[in-house]
């Protein structure tokens, strides 16, 4: 299971990218953007994890 502990990582971009899209239909621009950088870094973390995973 730790192998593919680096899934949830992406799971993490996803929600965060969900999370900007309802904050940008409500209107609220800045908490959507903050949302997007967020979830940037969760996918640049996913694809980190994932490298060291793959080289084990």
């Amino acid at each position: 299971m730790r192998e593919h502990s680096y899934i949830i990582w992406f799971v993490g971009a996803v929600v965060w990218w969900i999370d900007a899209a309802l904050h940008l239909h409500a209107g609220s621009l800045g908490h959507a953007l903050l949302a997007i950088a967020i979830s940037l870094l969760f996918l640049a973390a996913g694809v980190l994890f994932r490298r060291q995973a793959l080289r084990k």
